[in-house]
Formats: structure tokens, sequence, C-alpha cells
């Protein structure tokens, strides 16, 4: 099946070739040889335009596109093929009505659509990957480059779950186990197991923070949350900044009895 352009080109062949007979037809049929020939050719144009989403796209892959175009905020795509899944029409819904969806038809049909940090999106953006997930012709892109699926995923959980709470603060701590001066407590360092002043050593009846193993054990941990829409390491950074370099021992004790007992013993 040819292309609508590929129709329009060989339109305009036959136009020339039939109006090199034009001095054989009167005023009249030579006029509505032009109405029609102008019809079909501003018809094919049409078809043309709806055909592809973005005049620089028509000859690329999904990816390609995405990745060349970087966006402003945060934003995750999801690119599927045509599948035999029993819930692709349940995906084609979900692609239809995401904040914004667009349809690439050549060189093969890709249904692309874009998602917001926003909860509500970043919900309906679960709701799509959730189906979609397997597929071969999954591609996810995040911020304009292409993601893996196992660092993804862990994205998907902690912000999912984030979306899900509702509460400004559950980064800070979702309950109060996992309680946290930072900002994530996916770094690991939290109240009840390894709370931010127990790295160090003591001197006398002081304990000297050790902020360099914090902001390596930081670091290290963040690695594959550092695209999370609500990690910025650079605040988490400066909130370690913030903390005292200094405890007491009576400090500590106050803070968290729990810990000093099991620390100090007395």
């Amino acid at each position: 099946m040819k292309t609508a352009k590929g129709k329009k080109s060989n339109l305009e062949k036959l136009r020339t070739e039939l109006f090199g007979f034009e001095d054989c037809l009167s005023p009249q049929q030579a006029q509505k040889m032009r109405d029609f020939f102008d019809n079909l050719s501003s018809t094919l144009d049409n078809e043309f335009s709806s055909n592809i989403s973005f005049q620089d796209t028509k000859k690329r892959q999904p990816d390609e596109m995405v990745v060349s175009k970087v966006p402003s905020k945060w934003e995750v795509s999801l690119s599927f093929g045509p599948s035999r899944s029993p819930a692709f029409h349940q995906a084609l819904y979900l692609w239809e009505h995401a904040p914004r969806h667009i349809l690439l038809q050549e060189p093969t049909t890709i249904y692309q659509c874009f998602f917001s940090a926003d909860p509500a999106e970043f919900l309906a953006y679960l709701q799509l990957y959730d189906i979609i997930k397997d597929w071969k012709t999954t591609s996810i892109i995040l911020n304009g480059k292409l993601i893996d699926r196992k660092t993804m995923a862990k994205i998907n959980y902690c912000y999912g779950d984030k979306c899900r709470c509702g509460k400004k603060q559950y980064c800070f701590g979702a309950s109060d186990y996992s309680k946290n001066p930072f900002g994530c407590h996916r770094l690991q360092i939290e109240s009840y197991s390894n709370p931010w002043y127990s790295f160090g050593h003591r001197e006398g009846n002081r304990f000297i923070i050790n902020k360099r193993l914090l902001k390596e054990t930081i670091e290290e941990n963040s690695t594959e949350y550092r695209l999370c829409p609500a990690f910025d390491l650079e605040r988490v950074l400066k909130r370690l900044d913030e903390l005292p370099n200094v405890l007491s021992l009576h400090e500590i004790e106050k803070m968290d009895p729990v810990f000093y007992y099991s620390k100090f013993g007395n």
C-alpha cells in the first residue's frame, strides 16, 4: 500500500502528462481538470500530515526521536508496538488518555506517550507500564535517554509509593523505622537500623561524626535513585553539611536511648 507522499508524487507525474494535452481541451474542460487535481492534491496533503506526528520524525526510530529532544522537566515516556496480548486494547486506551501521546506509523507503528512527575500522571504511567513492561517492543525513555528496566523498576516502586501515600514528608521516613534527615530512606541511613549518628567514633564524652563516610555511603546507595523525581543529591549533601560535626553522649542518649545503651552500654 503506497503512502500518501508516494501517491502525491505519482499524481504530480500524471498531472504533468495530462496537461501536455491541454490544447486539445476546451477552457471549461481544462478548468475542471485543474480543479480535480487541486482537490485530490489537497486531500493527499491532509492524509500525509495526519500519518505522522512530527515532520522530522518520519524515518526515525522512536528511541532516536525521543533521545534527540531532552525535556526541560522530569519526564518519562513509554513506547510500544502492536501486540497480540489480550491487554493490548487496554494499553491503547491508556495510551490515548495519557497527558501527551503520539502515533508513529513509519517505518513501523509505534504508540508513544509521556508523563510528568505529577502524582496523578505518574500513577497513570504505572498502570500502562505494568501492562507493557515485558513486551518486546516496549521502550522506556527517561528525560530524553533510554533507561534499563531494572533501574526504572526501583524508581517506580519507591516514587510510586510516595505518590500513593500523598505525604510530603514521605521521603524523610515512610515510618518511624525509616526516619532520616536527608530526604531519602533508600540511602539506608535510617533511625531504626543505621542512624546517621552511628557514623563516627567516641572521644571521651563526645562522639565525632564521620561526615566523609556518610557522604560516601550516600553517594554509593543513591546511585540507582539519582533519576527519581523526588531525589536531589545536591540538597541531600547540603543537609549532611548542616548536621553537627560533634555530639555529646548526653545528646545521643536523649535522641535515641536504645541506640545509646546498645552502643555505649552505660
